[in-house]
């Protein structure tokens, strides 16, 4: 891009510099800044990237693009007698979406859009899985799923690219509208709605109108993928949607996230004969229903976050599984007033699963023990409660033995992780 380029996506204001001066990319980290980029100075609860705007100078940065009014520190200052350009605009986080969204036009291809309550980066890599088959695909990285996320991956997007796929997620009002706005899909999925981010939400009404801003953004000569299950979500996609509305049937492949993935890639030109030959090599994302066997003993690993669709579809899934199954359960967080009834409430899915050990870790999962024992009084099978993930690795590691399956879960602050780890460490030692 040219500096002239992004004054126009920004609306920014060319402090010093020349608007034909061109730069090779982009960067909002001064440690990986690459010489010739543009560094976006951002803010946010744990860092402030003003404080390395005299680094970033350091290192060859082409230009600085910062908000306007911004204070001018020791390092800041000199950015102000040397050679790199410098905008200002009202907001930088903001200024990054726009430049994604100007550079998401300058290319005319399909771009996929996966959001929902749970099971959006699994639908997204199978998504991009099974299309890089048939196509030069750009997909968002890990969980590169907010404003940042999805402004950075877009701004990978080359003339190569043929197809991209992106994850959005949401957990307020607003955000899902704005994530629409960058990334202009062809392609919309809503892979569930389900009881998440209540705390921001409210209630189950607040999530089905957070996922209904997906819609926003797509013409009337757009698609939108959703569950047929879900009769509340058909009927608001046929109210508020005027293009082509592709509904997947979780039953008919046994898993409603190749269900899905299946409906967008055959809407893209593949045959299903074809995606059930390619699925067989698909190698999901870390800590999502990551299956792995040390001993005879069988660990799931679905320990990058939780609530309660989610627990929900993993209680399911361990039932599955013969011998012993023995399910880790971390807090549910961001789940508001409801919290402490929807942990309360599992313990009955986990009753009619038939698990046989229960491990809780946190005082919310304490719930969980709570609603088990209520909706269990006989004492059928054991139930231990834990403050932390030592502990409730420490008694797992004495109790385990050929045979088990043990899946773990929690929200993403719960660090569910270390007790996999914990696990295999101490069984391998």
């Amino acid at each position: 891009m040219f500096v002239r380029e992004l004054l126009e996506a920004t609306k920014g204001s060319l402090i010093k510099g020349n608007p034909n001066t061109p730069f090779s990319g982009i960067s909002i980290d001064s440690r990986t800044i690459k010489k010739g980029e543009l560094f976006i100075a951002l803010k946010g609860k744990n860092f402030d990237g003003y404080d390395f705007i005299g680094e970033a100078i350091k290192k060859g940065a082409a230009g600085v693009l910062q908000a306007r009014g911004s204070r001018l520190q020791a390092n800041g200052r000199r950015q102000a007698t040397g050679k790199p350009f410098v905008i200002q605009v009202a907001d930088t986080t903001r200024a990054l979406g726009d430049i994604a969204a100007y550079q998401r036009r300058r290319f005319d291809i399909p771009l996929v859009a996966v959001t929902g309550s749970n099971g959006k980066s699994t639908v997204k890599e199978l998504i991009a899985f099974l299309l890089s088959f048939k196509y030069k695909v750009l997909k968002s990285e890990k969980n590169w799923n907010n404003c940042i996320g999805l402004s950075l991956s877009l701004l990978k997007l080359t003339p190569q690219h043929q197809v991209a796929v992106v994850e959005m997620g949401t957990n307020h009002f607003g955000e899902l509208r704005r994530l629409g706005e960058i990334g202009q899909p062809t392609i919309g999925v809503i892979t569930n709605i389900g009881k998440a981010h209540l705390e921001f939400f409210k209630d189950i009404e607040g999530v089905y109108r957070a996922k209904m801003e997906l819609l926003e953004s797509l013409s009337p000569q757009g698609t939108i993928v959703i569950d047929g299950g879900d009769k509340k979500l058909c009927s608001l996609v046929r109210e508020k949607f005027r293009g082509e509305i592709l509904r997947f049937d979780p039953g008919s492949l046994g898993s409603a996230s190749l269900a899905a993935a299946f409906t967008v890639c055959k809407r893209l030109g593949m045959s299903e004969k074809e995606m059930a030959e390619k699925i067989k090599h698909f190698r999901n994302l870390p800590m999502r229903m990551e299956i792995s066997e040390i001993k005879g003993v069988r660990i799931i690993n679905d320990a990058y976050n939780s609530n309660p669709s989610s627990l929900a579809y993993a209680i399911e899934r361990l039932a599955q599984f013969k011998g012993r199954k023995i399910l880790v359960v971390g807090d549910m967080l961001e789940l508001g007033e409801e919290s402490d009834g929807l942990h309360f409430e599992m313990g009955r899915l986990i009753v009619r699963a038939k698990i046989d050990i229960l491990v809780t870790v946190g005082k919310l999962a304490e719930k969980i023990a709570k609603g088990a024992r209520h909706f269990n009084p006989s004492e059928r099978f054991a139930i231990q409660e834990f403050g932390a993930n030592s502990q409730a690795t420490g008694y797992l590691l004495k109790i385990i033995q050929k045979g088990d399956t043990i899946l773990v879960k929690g929200s993403r602050r719960m660090r569910m992780e270390e007790v996999v780890e914990g696990i295999i460490q101490g069984m391998t030692n």
